[in-house]
């Protein structure tokens, strides 16, 4: 009896020690498989990092440009295009990303022996890849930051230098990071901060700064870094407002940033992104592409010609940042130049709530109203005044008669043209025509009150003539046309990105050539 038992026990046994042997080493040798290929793949990762960086190298050295991007995060979400369309500089982007101060120096000294300018630089610069790990007389691991990149800004005191400290969120800390490497962090941004801001040619941002980002996971991709339209949002508003922190504000910054981030009761009331940690400059570095404008007061008023993007690649955003104009865009989409309805008011309706400085009371209005505020509240006594008008194409949209004594374009436009003259008689006047429309078939399509779009470009340069106000037909001025419109024009109407750019760039043009 018991042998048998012992026989039936046996296997059993045997099972269990299979099951346990099994369930302890079974997870090890899909974790080091696991690890293996992590490792496998981060070495991958790494050759192909490092094939890109002795490409950048070749790149820097043989290609022309007026400046370059170099980042120690993942850039791939900045687009050279931005660069060239809001500063008119080829900004040559690096592809690697630059994981030491000793590889930043590398590939810089490519950029000056290649000697193209240099005259405006962008970097992204992540103070925590600049330290340099060390052993001390004890053995000790030791940390030292190496700040060589500083020379950098010293040798070229002529150029314009636009640099990020990228902060990453605080998930990404608590996961990837030890307390003891956040500290060296914090104290690597205070040394790069304080050093970084004290040259004049450098306007110095932080992602850090900007507490909505660092607090919010969704801003932030797998590798930590920033999302594409955050990145770009942050580059462009950094550029336009040309922020700078300034180094006594730097111990109060890593202050601010230490309690948002890691203290169980973060400061309650949030300040805004105009006032958040930043200084402006005084006195920008930036060269204007279309230089002696700094002085002008822009007004675009205008549909959705002028109000596309509202921002970032909007006609009038372009055009500020090639002049350093002051830009004011009362403009909404679908707007006409005759009262079509209560929302659709006429041109000289729209001026009236620019002269009262007042909003205008209907949806869709809340960034023309913005700037009807911004007018106000501005002074523009010692600076030149500029109407820019582009209306007209609802007008041939909605089938309002092109010419006539009754409700017609030609009668709401030379009112409104009139009317801006009667309230502003030292100001300044130009009228762009309206452009191809591939779906009107070309502009060619006669509408309900039997025009073309044509008619009404007419009557606005017979009106323009009239008045003694400069008239530019974009149609022939500028590079856009019925062959090009795929490219320059989303829809046959509104302009690609590519074609606000070709728009601002040649009422920049005109007006720096006709000043």
């Amino acid at each position: 009896m018991k042998k048998k038992t012992v026989k039936i026990l046996l296997p059993i046994v045997l099972l269990l020690l299979v099951a346990l042997v099994i369930l302890f080493l079974v997870p090890t040798i899909v974790k080091n498989k696991e690890l293996k290929s992590k490792n496998a793949l981060a070495e991958a990762l790494e050759k192909e990092r490092v094939e890109k960086l002795e490409q950048d190298k070749e790149n820097f050295l043989l290609n022309e440009y007026d400046g370059v991007f170099i980042s120690m995060t993942e850039a791939s979400d900045f687009n050279s295009d931005i660069f060239y369309g809001y500063i008119g500089k080829n900004v040559l982007k690096a592809g690697a990303v630059v994981e030491s101060s000793d590889e930043f120096m590398d590939l810089w000294l490519q950029a000056e022996m290649s000697e193209n300018p240099l005259s405006y630089c962008v970097f992204i610069i992540d103070p925590f890849k600049m330290y340099d790990e060390e052993k001390n007389d004890n053995g000790e691991e030791v940390y030292t930051l190496n700040l060589n990149i500083d020379s950098i800004f010293t040798s070229r005191p002529n150029t314009d230098f636009r640099v990020f400290t990228p902060f990453y969120s605080i998930d990404y800390w608590e996961k990837s990071h030890t307390e003891e490497s956040f500290e060296r962090a914090l104290k690597g941004y205070k040394e790069v901060m304080t050093r970084f801001s004290s040259h004049d040619n450098v306007t110095l941002s932080s992602f850090t700064a900007y507490d909505w980002v660092t607090k919010n996971p969704s801003m932030f991709n797998e590798k930590g870094g920033l999302e594409s339209v955050t990145s770009t949002a942050l580059f462009l508003y950094n550029y336009k407002d040309y922020w700078k922190i300034l180094p006594k504000d730097v111990d109060e910054k890593i202050d601010l940033m230490k309690k948002n981030l890691f203290f169980e009761d973060p400061i309650e009331e949030k300040e805004s992104i105009l006032d958040f940690y930043f200084k402006k400059k005084s006195k920008p570095s930036v060269e204007y592409a279309y230089p002696g404008m700094e002085d002008y007061d822009v007004v675009f008023l205008g549909d959705s010609i002028f109000a596309l993007f509202d921002g970032p690649f909007s006609i009038p955003t372009y055009f500020t940042n090639m002049t350093g104009a002051r830009v004011y865009n009362l403009s909404k989409g679908g707007l006409t130049t005759v009262h079509y309805s209560d929302e659709n008011m006429s041109m000289s309706e729209l001026i009236d709530y620019v002269i009262a400085g007042k909003k205008v009371p209907y949806d869709g209005f809340d960034a023309f109203n913005r700037d009807v505020e911004r007018f106000a509240n501005d002074e523009h006594s010692d600076r030149k005044l500029l109407f820019v008008t582009d209306m007209g194409v609802n007008d041939y949209i909605f089938n309002i008669s092109a010419e006539g004594d009754g409700e017609s374009y030609e009668k709401a436009f030379k009112e409104g043209i009139d009317y801006i003259k009667g309230n502003y008689p030292d100001a300044l006047i130009l009228s762009m025509s309206i452009y191809n429309i591939v779906s009107y078939e070309g502009g060619k399509l006669i509408n309900e009150s039997g025009c073309v779009l044509n008619d009404y470009k007419k009557v606005m340069e017979n009106i323009c003539k009239e008045e003694n106000i400069p008239y530019i037909d974009m149609e022939t001025y500028s590079s856009i046309n019925g062959e090009n419109a795929a490219y320059y024009l989303d829809d046959g109407l509104h302009p690609s990105m590519a074609g606000s750019y070709e728009v601002s760039k040649r009422l920049c043009e005109y007006i720096s050539n006709n000043k």
